[in-house]
């Protein structure tokens, strides 16, 4: 899905209503830093010097609670800031090695990554402005595993194709 801001995300995707709400306080926190209000010296050019990337990316879900061995559909959303067109993947699948995470349990220990071959990654145009969402689905066929109760802390690894990484998501698995 891509529209020119989060309010596109939501029309495209109305089921999807407990992650456009995500979104929606993340476009509006965004949007008051890159415009200066209350930035640090030298106002908005300062802070667009200081963004190390032309996209942002954010992770969510639907829910802040699943139970073990559930479906968990997470929520990757891509925005361009940059005033020119960027490439970003066509597609993520976390079975096909185009979407991998970081993800710890309450220990802080890793939680081992699906084991995938090598894959051809697809690009798409994302206009400025513009955002995309994907779906990608852990305990999944070949994905990720959250087999234990407990906390678990995640986050999209784009920097492994391009990207910034995600912000940080916090999910608890029930038993």
């Amino acid at each position: 899905m891509t529209g020119r801001d989060y309010q596109d995300v939501m029309v495209l995707a109305p089921r999807v209503t407990g992650v456009s709400a995500a979104y929606s306080r993340a476009q509006g926190a965004f949007s008051s830093i890159v415009q200066g209000s209350g930035g640090p010296p030298g106002g908005r050019q300062a802070i667009q010097r200081a963004v190390t990337s032309p996209v942002f990316c954010r992770l969510g879900a639907v829910r802040k609670s699943y139970r073990v061995g559930e479906k968990i559909d997470l929520y990757v959303a891509i925005k361009n800031l940059f005033r020119k067109t960027v490439k970003v993947p066509a597609f993520l699948s976390v079975s096909g090695g185009t979407a991998l995470f970081r993800i710890l349990d309450d220990e802080w220990n890793a939680v081992p990554g699906p084991v995938s071959g090598s894959c051809i990654e697809r690009k798409r145009a994302l206009l400025p402005g513009e955002w995309i969402l994907f779906k990608v689905t852990l305990n999944g066929e070949g994905g990720y595993r959250l087999d234990r109760p407990g906390l678990y802390c995640l986050v999209f690894l784009g920097s492994e194709l391009g990207l910034p990484d995600s912000t940080q998501l916090t999910l608890r698995i029930d038993p």
